[in-house]
């Protein structure tokens, strides 16, 4: 029993004097014991790898607008409001030139792969709910007004 505690003691003292090298590489860490402080430590392996290249960080202020900043709201030119006559009017337009677009983006064209087709059937797809969109918000203005 005293053998053993003895042992234990003696290694605990061994360990805790033990000398650590510690290296670090861009992807992982390597730990050495290399032995006591007071014993002739192994050779450091810190010159046989490369050393970890420091890549800079992006400056996030380069980016910044030199100009500065204005406010969005102009309080001294109040837009005119447009008449819903107007307004009908080019919606009935936007209305007609999105059907004319949906109608080019329908008719298959030769030598187009499939892909090409269904980009094209979306696009078509897409102007088809503006349209819908657009009716709906047409049909919301009094005629008479």
């Amino acid at each position: 029993m005293k053998f053993a505690l003895l042992c234990a003691i003696v290694l605990s003292a061994a360990t805790a004097a033990a000398e650590t090298v510690i290296i670090e590489y861009p992807d992982h860490y390597y730990v050495e014991s290399t032995g006591t402080a007071e014993a002739k430590s192994a050779p450091s392996r810190e010159g046989s790898a490369p050393p970890a290249r420091t890549v800079p960080a992006p400056e996030q202020e380069s980016r910044a607008p030199a100009v500065a900043a204005r406010p969005v709201t102009n309080f001294d030119n109040d837009p005119q409001p447009v008449a819903p006559a107007e307004r009908r009017a080019s919606m009935e337009k936007e209305i007609q030139r999105l059907q004319g677009l949906r109608s080019e983006l329908m008719t298959p064209r030769e030598g187009e792969t499939a892909d090409q087709a269904e980009r094209r059937q979306r696009e078509a797809e897409g102007k088809l709910r503006k349209i819908n969109r657009l009716s709906s918000e047409l049909l919301k203005i009094a005629p008479g007004q």
